[in-house]
């Protein structure tokens, strides 16, 4: 992975999420990690075309809609997001 595309938090520290970690900060921390995905699914979708595109597009849906439905009480969507996060970033990576 290139700078740009790692994760925004480090997959031991989700585990420690719910050993006492402020689910608020995990909160904002996932947002983060949303928007950093987000962002490097739009830099590959201006280069894309065809199948390719509607992929990414399909990727940025997934994502925006995990931001909105995203709840900082809710600690399985904050996993389940940082999960979405490394799974689309591992297909970019395969894609590319």
């Amino acid at each position: 992975m290139t700078g740009d595309e790692r994760p925004i938090i480090p997959r031991f520290e989700i585990g420690s999420a719910s050993a006492g970690l402020n689910w608020a900060a995990a909160y904002e921390v996932v947002c983060e990690d949303i928007q950093a995905t987000l962002a490097l699914v739009s830099e590959k979708l201006a280069h894309a075309s065809g199948d390719r595109a509607e992929n990414l597009r399909g990727f940025q849906r997934q994502l925006v809609s995990c931001q909105r439905e995203l709840l900082p009480t809710d600690t399985a969507a904050i996993t389940a997001a940082h999960s979405l996060c490394d799974r689309i970033r591992t297909s970019l990576g395969r894609s590319v």
